[in-house]
């Protein structure tokens, strides 16, 4: 059962893994990009280069900078964008722009909400002859031209799928743009007005990518940490019985040569092992219990009756006059009896 459920758990990992990996593919193929939101140099689902590479395709003279307005220098249009969460236009940057139209320069900004913003008096407004007009402007006394607009009008979903916005933008653009082109300057995009944080400048596919990763250790982690059904013991210690510790001891004594001692405790284990297996159907004593295995196999009999012999030679002194090698021999020989006999005990 315990396999059956981690062989479960194996494949659903498999499954969201194969689904993350899918899932960071087809966001990037959905984006195409990963650069800035909102960014004319972004090709990307939530970009606006689209706008850029057409007025380009039609032969507009277009370009891409990021400088401050004090240092734009061109007699064409000039593409002010600010569409960022993060950034705005402070007093001081909107009166450079306005002294920018009033020394005769022409200015569309970009906004990433509402048109309504600050204007300079010195302005004055002008209403477009079509219907759709997708800009405010306002006209100098020196030549110059101020527009206000929405980012989403030249975003990439509005010039793939509402053709009359686009062409609307461009007719509108169309006379400041004709002989000395355009400028896209998206200064404002990138510089910080000090409250933005490293993770919102990251682009949006990248993030993406970065939960998958995040999603993926902690599967790993929830996957290696946690317990899935009943615990598997690796290892159990077990109490060593009696017949353990026996054993133990006579192996001190055997390597001591207390060969007196070892051949007394074992025996008496022995004894007592045939007198408790056997305790309701013979009276069992160290004379008779040679008896007991009568009843055994014959092979089993012949063992019992070796150990049987070499007690009775032990108890007489047969032995004592036996060299140390020949009598360590006999008592390993002795030993490995027992031990035959008591698994045959254990199994009966």
């Amino acid at each position: 059962m315990i396999r059956k459920k981690k062989s479960t758990v194996k494949k659903v990992l498999l499954v969201i893994l194969i689904i993350i990996v899918v899932g960071v593919y087809l966001l990037i193929q959905f984006q195409k990009s990963n650069k800035t939101p909102n960014s004319f140099n972004n090709a990307g689902y939530l970009g606006n280069s689209l706008y850029y590479d057409t007025l380009k395709e039609l032969g507009y003279k277009v370009s891409y900078e990021i400088e401050p307005i004090e240092n734009i220098n061109t007699k064409g249009l000039v593409v002010l964008n600010v569409a960022s969460n993060s950034n705005g236009l402070e007093d001081e940057d909107y009166e450079k722009i306005f002294q920018y139209v009033r020394d005769g320069g022409i200015m569309l900004v970009l906004f990433i909400d509402s048109i309504d913003r600050q204007i300079d008096d010195s302005l004055v407004e002008i209403e477009e002859e079509h219907k759709l007009q997708p800009y405010r402007k306002w006209v100098s006394d020196t030549g110059g031209v101020l527009m206000y607009g929405s980012i989403d009008t030249t975003s990439n979903i509005t010039v793939s799928t509402n053709r009359e916005m686009a062409y609307s933008t461009l007719r509108m653009l169309h006379p400041y743009i004709d002989k000395e082109g355009m400028i896209f300057n998206e200064y404002y995009l990138y510089v910080s007005d000090g409250h933005r944080s490293l993770w919102k400048e990251i682009p949006q596919g990248l993030k993406f990518i970065i939960y998958q990763i995040l999603l993926v250790i902690v599967l790993f982690f929830a996957y290696k940490g946690k317990r899935f059904g009943a615990p598997s013991i690796l290892y159990e210690e077990v109490e060593p019985d009696e017949h353990q510790y026996a054993k133990a001891v006579g192996g001190l004594y055997y390597r001591g040569g207390h060969y007196e001692v070892l051949i007394d405790a074992y025996y008496k284990h022995f004894i007592n092992k045939v007198y408790h297996k056997h305790l309701l159907y013979y009276d069992v004593n160290e004379n008779n219990w040679l008896t007991v295995f009568q009843d055994y196999k014959d092979i089993e009999y012949k063992t019992a009756k070796k150990v049987h012999d070499f007690m009775s030679k032990y108890k007489n002194g047969d032995y004592k006059e036996m060299s140390k090698k020949r009598m360590k021999s006999k008592i390993k020989e002795l030993l490995i009896h027992i031990q035959t006999l008591e698994k045959t005990l254990d199994q009966k």
